[in-house]
């Protein structure tokens, strides 16, 4: 069966976002709600939002290369827990993130990592992907 979108639709708040913008060594931790879209004069980027478990709402713009990278390679879906570490820069001057996934439900571990006994599933991010660790380069805003 498909999507609830009914259910989906009830549960949906209207309740602002903040925006996470994190310095090396800040977490944001929660349950994945959904992902947005939005737009800067930089170009157009997906929105992780995420539910703290202190019922606060963030928003995580994906605009570096590696937390677009762990968020292809990890794809958590809605009600999955995501956290998301944000590591010192490269010395090549780019930014770095570390991302985590614990699955929720009853899906089996057909994405990338290793099945707890009780069926969750730990995805590990590494902190960086292929493409802006061979160029050095982060094609993102400034902040």
């Amino acid at each position: 069966m498909g999507r609830d979108l009914r259910k989906e639709l009830e549960a949906f708040t209207d309740e602002p976002a903040e925006p996470w913008a994190p310095e090396p060594g800040d977490i944001v931790e929660g349950e994945f709600e959904r992902l947005d879209r939005g737009s800067t004069q930089y170009g157009n980027y997906d929105i992780l939002i995420l539910r703290e478990n202190r019922g606060s709402v963030r928003a995580v713009w994906l605009m570096h290369a590696v937390l677009k990278g762990e968020f292809a390679r990890l794809q958590p879906t809605p009600g999955d827990c995501v956290a998301i570490k944000r590591l010192a820069d490269s010395g090549k001057g780019y930014r770095r993130y570390r991302m985590v996934v614990e699955r929720r439900g009853n899906r089996s571990a057909e994405r990338p990592g290793d099945a707890a006994s009780d069926g969750r599933v730990v995805d590990q991010g590494s902190g960086t992907d292929g493409a802006e660790a061979r160029t050095g380069l982060d094609e993102g805003p400034p902040f």
